[in-house]
């Protein structure tokens, strides 16, 4: 029987967790990274088993003294095994590379792949498993200025069946950023994120949530810029949900441009054919909100986790919000003050109960 818990890992070093799974065995799944540091000369990717109540039953470095390992995207596969998208300096000591590997049941390598453009950083973000292989999103692969948003479809051993690139035929979006991957009801594929985007006579941009819908193929549907016709600014796409009837949902960081000035946490709905339905703000008077991951409980009922803090002279708050798809929050979690954005993955687990992990 799970218990409700708070794990801290690696006391002695600076690290990160990235995503979790809930696994097979009703335990868990993270990976994440250690950082440099004055006993670790280089960057590792770090995964750890738990069982269901956060215990540690063993732990995996990706270690190399001579070049950098993180880790970033975590899917379960059906053999009861998993695969993750990182990134590595194995074959470009200056620049990262994408790395891709395939892990058994019991934590050893399967085979690995390694992308690279020399001389060009690109990073894995996130990995799917789909039939006959996988999915994965990746970012600047050739080219990080004008190419930043790819999808790779993989066989089954992760050799490459065809890449992707998106946000290109509007030359009003740039410095565009994907962030989360989801696998769509009709077998396709949506990218969430945030780009710039120009709108004449601006002679700069501003940031906007960025939501990208593809077919089974990777053929590009539609591409939204969600706001960048009336203003509506900030970061998003952090995680995102798509209902029964093939409505979108997206996590957000609004900038509040009028009074009282800040930026909210808050989400965004979008239609099945990429029309804007409507954004809410979950606090409309921070100072400082940002989002991380959403899980939607029902069709109605989703928690977000989040940041958020009321004033410059205040304590940063964490924790979670249950809030409906309306806007209306219904319950506050503070988990941590005086800490900010140090969340990054979270799932319902089996039983109905909430995990969510991150550093600090």
């Amino acid at each position: 029987m799970s218990q409700n818990w708070i794990k801290i890992y690696g006391e002695d070093v600076t690290c990160w967790a990235r995503d979790l799974k809930e696994n097979y065995d009703k335990g868990y799944i993270l990976i994440g990274q250690v950082n440099p540091g004055p006993n670790v000369p280089q960057m590792h990717g770090w995964i750890i088993k738990t069982d269901i109540n956060g215990n540690e039953l063993w732990n995996k470095k990706l270690y190399s003294s001579q070049y950098q390992i993180a880790c970033n995207g975590l899917d379960l596969t059906l053999d009861g095994g998993y695969i993750m998208n990182g990134v590595t300096t194995k074959l470009d000591p200056y620049d990262y590379d994408i790395s891709i590997i395939k892990f058994n049941v019991c934590g050893q390598k399967e085979w690995c792949k390694i992308f690279s453009t020399p001389g060009n950083s690109d990073y894995g973000l996130k990995v799917k498993q789909i039939p006959g292989g996988y999915v994965a999103l990746v970012k600047y692969f050739k080219d990080w200025i004008h190419q930043r948003i790819w999808l790779f479809k993989l066989d089954n051993l992760g050799d490459i069946i065809w890449q992707k690139l998106y946000a290109q035929s509007d030359t009003n979006i740039f410095n565009e950023e994907g962030r989360e991957l989801l696998l769509t009801l009709d077998g396709g594929y949506l990218i969430t994120g945030d780009a710039s985007y120009l709108v004449p006579p601006w002679t700069f941009g501003y940031r906007h949530p960025l939501i990208i819908k593809t077919d089974s193929n990777g053929v590009d549907q539609w591409t939204l810029v969600f706001g960048a016709l009336y203003a509506y600014k900030g970061y998003g796409g952090t995680d995102s949900y798509e209902n029964q009837y093939g409505f979108f949902y997206a996590t957000s960081q609004h900038f509040r441009d009028s009074v009282p000035l800040g930026d909210s946490p808050g989400f965004i709905k979008v239609s099945p054919d990429g029309e804007e339905v409507y954004w809410r703000d979950l606090f409309p008077n921070t100072v400082l909100g940002i989002d991380n991951t959403m899980d939607f409980i029902n069709d109605s009922v989703m928690i977000i986790s989040s940041s958020w803090s009321y004033s410059s002279t205040t304590s940063d708050s964490t924790g979670v919000i249950k809030v409906d798809t309306l806007g209306n929050v219904l319950k506050v979690k503070v988990l941590l003050t005086n800490v900010i954005n140090t969340l990054r993955a979270s799932t319902l687990t089996y039983d109905n109960k909430y995990l969510v992990t991150g550093g600090f």
